[in-house]
C-alpha cells in the first residue's frame, strides 16, 4: 500500500514539474432580463452589480501550449 501512494505522490510531482501554460476564461451563467431590469431600475444597480459577480464563473485551464489553442480559437471564427 505505501508503495501505491509513493507512486501516485511521484505522479503528481511529475505532472507539476511539466512547464504548462494557464488560460483562464470568464463565462457568465445568469439571466440578461434579469440584469437588464436591475439596471434599468436604477435604484436596484448594486444589486445588477451583485447579481452579475455572482453568475461569472472563473474557469482556469492548465494546456501544454498555449499559442496553438489561441490560433485554434481564432480560426474558428
Amino acid at each position: 500500500m505505501a508503495q501505491l501512494f509513493s507512486l501516485g505522490i511521484n505522479a503528481t510531482s511529475n505532472l507539476k514539474d511539466k512547464n504548462m501554460d494557464k488560460i483562464t476564461r470568464y463565462e457568465w451563467h445568469g439571466s440578461w432580463l434579469i440584469l437588464l431590469l436591475l439596471f434599468f431600475l436604477g435604484i436596484t444597480i448594486p444589486v445588477a452589480v451583485v447579481y452579475f459577480m455572482t453568475n461569472l464563473l472563473k474557469i482556469e485551464t492548465q494546456v501544454a501550449d498555449s499559442t496553438k489553442l489561441s490560433e485554434f480559437l481564432e480560426s474558428r471564427k
